[in-house]
């Protein structure tokens, strides 16, 4: 009877419309919480796609596309590979991220319109003004080619041949921009450089290259006849027919017979026997000289340098014969004979030889300077700031090396060029504030010095007016030099200006001028960054006690010996590793990786983590190294290899559902167990108070409010989960790379 009375309350309880929605809703949520708890359980069993990795052994990175410095091969290749991906890109109409290998300026997708013609280049800061000015600063080609500038552009600045030998570009890039053949040689190119480049024997003839050099180059008798030398030249160099063989009267055995009877090589020689086959029988290099034989000859024949030095032949024969410079000079000669025989500065520095050695030898400093010697060099060798002004360096130059800038140097400054009076090297040589009377010397005139913009005042101080226009007035040569009337009236209210000024306000306005200038000068000097001047001031001697100098000098020796013993890694450097084990930040545990590159490659490095809010920073402060017996202290933080952030996560669990879920059902049915609990009750006053009444609870509005107050409890209990913070993972195996945040000692061993 208990049992029939319960089923039929519950029908009672079914048939009302709210308890049939509260249980629909009830259900609902643990429906949700049931599918959510499952798949949470299944994503915990196994790794997300794409986010776990295994790695079966260190990959060893070598490099990565755009780090360091690369090669001009290199960077070619590479922008070949952005147009190629480029391309690709427009006709599929995706995008594509070209590779960067260099500081470029380009805006306009990865390709320039730029001129080859022209000698443009996309660089900013390689016209030809802006090298001209670097130039002028004592900027060096080699450094201007590292940034990209272009050989035509380099060269219409004014650098000489030896210079961009000196930078690494070849003879026939050279060639290609105008050089010629003499020029190429002086800056110390060969006859077979030459000749690749594409040189005729002919250029090279006229340009002081012996036929000897020509043969050995790989000139052709045919070549050599079309340059112009005769016959007998041609056969004096071995195009002739000679009896080489070893049969007959000038077999081995009868000149060795012949020479033991005393028999001169002369004799021989006049048998048509050759000076291989007799120095095969064993005459040497001087009884084959007196016979008459060349040093052509006899260099063909195998004797060396050396020998035919020890025969008798001088620097100028050896040349003539194909023997290059550091070959005569390895035999003895010295830079005097080697300049007198016809070799070059450019020729005789690839041997060795320094600049007070050419000097001594009576190579001036221009030609030096060709040869691509720095005017440190030249300094170094003894040349005065005055030489090496006339010899084309600029002050710059001097002023990297050291040496000392006198007033002729300064008044020497010309701008590249400004023999040719052209209105762009009048210009260039106006704002370096060369004066006029230097351009007049020069042979420029009135009319190219106006159209520079030089006005009347300046050409009048140069001498220009009074010299050419004797007799006409101030406003015909106005006229006569193109000014038009508003050009020489401001020229007249200027000078009429200067003429009222008071002596103190003419002074106030030469130092504003010279406030102007030197404003300019700096500011030219700090776009160039010139190497800032040291000066060194010797200090007295201190006098030191034995012990004291043996404890100085036992201290210096222990700190050389450990500098010697020991790699430094500076801060800064990216050092790529992988980690060892998960780093999840509900569990504080150590973290652990292992380098995959460089002599530290296999080490282990130990650290913790740091929550940064939705991901964590790693930062390691011990380094166990393989060889090494203990392990060191190393100061280094984690950076993501592709995007650089030094905060990392894998994946992240924000708890969305178990933090809000679980608020939304406990507040909701806790709030309907009180609403049920209130429904129905009324408070009555009476003369003893306040009385409360609260109508009877049936068995399903008291299983309401029972679940009310479990709800209540909880959400009491669960309110911690309610502040859970995210969980963040970085998975094991994956890459990271170590930022050095300061100098790292590792022993060598």
């Amino acid at each position: 009877m208990a049992l029939q009375d319960r089923l039929n309350n519950a029908k009672q309880s079914l048939s009302d419309t709210r308890t049939r929605v509260v249980i629909i809703i009830l259900m609902v949520i643990v429906i949700v919480t049931l599918v959510v708890s499952y798949v949470k359980f299944k994503r915990s069993q196994k790794p997300a796609a794409g986010l776990q990795s295994e790695v079966t052994e260190a990959p060893d990175i070598t490099s990565i596309p755009g780090l360091g410095q690369p090669t001009r091969e290199y960077a070619k290749l590479q922008e070949q590979q952005n147009l190629e991906l480029a391309a690709e890109a427009a006709k599929k109409r995706t995008a594509a991220i070209p590779t960067v290998v260099r500081t470029t300026y380009l805006d306009v997708g990865v390709s320039s319109d730029l001129s080859e013609k022209s000698g443009a280049t996309s660089v900013a800061g390689c016209s030809v003004e802006d090298l001209t000015r670097a130039r002028v600063a004592g900027v060096v080609s080699s450094e201007l080619r590292c940034r990209g500038c272009s050989l035509a552009s380099l060269k219409a600045a004014g650098f000489t041949s030896g210079e961009l030998r000196s930078a690494g570009f070849g003879a026939q890039e050279l060639k290609a921009i105008g050089f010629n053949a003499q020029e190429l040689r002086s800056a110390g190119f060969g006859a077979k450089e030459l000749k690749a480049a594409g040189f005729s024997a002919k250029e090279l003839m006229n340009s002081g290259v012996p036929i000897g050099a020509l043969k050995d180059a790989g000139f052709s008798a045919v070549d050599l006849r079309a340059a112009g030398f005769g016959e007998e030249a041609i056969n004096a160099v071995g195009f002739g027919s000679e009896n080489l063989s070893t049969t007959g009267k000038c077999s081995i055995q009868k000149l060795q017979g012949a020479r033991g009877k005393g028999i001169s090589p002369d004799e021989l020689k006049k048998m048509s026997c050759s000076a291989a086959i007799l120095k095969t029988a064993g005459f040497t290099a001087a009884e084959l000289k007196a016979a008459g034989f060349s040093s052509k000859k006899m260099k063909d024949a195998g004797f060396s340098a050396l020998d035919l030095k020890a025969a008798g032949f001088n620097a100028k024969d050896l040349r003539e014969a194909g023997f290059d410079a550091k070959e005569l000079k390895n035999s003895g000669f010295g830079a005097v004979e080697l300049k007198n025989s016809g070799f070059s500065a450019g020729e005789l520095r690839d041997t060795g030889l320094g600049a007070q050695e050419l000097k001594d030898a009576g190579f001036g400093a221009e030609d030096l300077k060709n040869a691509g010697f720095s005017a440190a060099a030249l300094k170094d060798g003894g040349f005065s700031s005055d030489e090496l002004m006339a010899a084309g360096y600029t002050q710059g130059d001097l002023m990297r090396a050291g040496a000392e800038v006198t007033a002729m140097a300064a008044e020497t400054v010309v701008a590249p060029e400004v023999s040719t009076c052209s209105v762009e090297s009048l210009k260039a040589s106006r704002n370096a504030k060369i004066s006029t009377a230097k351009l007049k010397s020069l042979g420029c005139s009135i009319e190219a010095l106006k159209e520079a913009g030089f006005d009347s005042k300046e050409l009048k101080e140069a001498g220009l007016i009074t010299d050419e226009l004797p007799m006409a007035s101030s406003e015909n040569v106005s006229v006569a030099l193109g000014f038009s009337k508003e050009q020489e009236k401001l020229g007249r209210l200027s000078e009429e200006q200067l003429q009222n000024m008071t002596t103190p306000e003419l002074d106030d306005f030469m130092n504003q001028q010279q406030a102007l200038m030197m404003q300019q000068a700096n500011d030219l000097f700090a776009a160039w960054a010139p190497i800032p001047s040291q000066q060194y001031v010797q200090g007295e001697a201190v006098s030191l006690s034995s012990s004291a100098q043996e404890r100085i000098a036992s201290s210096s020796g222990s700190a050389a010996m450990m500098q010697k013993n020991v790699d430094i890694y500076k801060a800064g450097t990216i050092i790529f590793a992988i980690l060892n084990a998960e780093v999840n930040s509900d569990e504080n545990s150590p973290v652990m990786a292992t380098i995959i590159q460089g002599p530290l490659k296999d080490s282990k490095l130990l650290g913790n983590f740091q929550r940064v809010d939705k991901k964590v920073l790693l930062q390691f402060s011990v380094l166990s190294v393989p060889k090494l017996t203990t392990s060191i202290s190393i100061n280094a933080v984690a950076v993501d290899p592709n995007t650089s952030q030094t905060a990392l996560a894998s994946q992240v669990d924000n708890h969305y559902m178990l933090r809000y879920g679980t608020l939304l059902a406990t507040s909701f049915m806790s709030g309907l167990g009180e609403a049920i609990q209130n429904t129905g009750g009324d408070t009555t006053a009476t003369a003893a108070g306040f009385l409360s009444t609260t109508p009877k609870l049936d068995i399903k509005d008291k299983m309401l409010v029972a679940a009310g107050n479990m709800a209540q409890q909880f959400g009491t209990a669960m309110a911690p989960t309610i502040n859970k913070p995210p969980t963040i993972k970085v998975h094991a195996g994956a890459s990271i790379g170590l930022l050095l945040m300061s100098d790292l000692s590792v022993p060598k061993s």
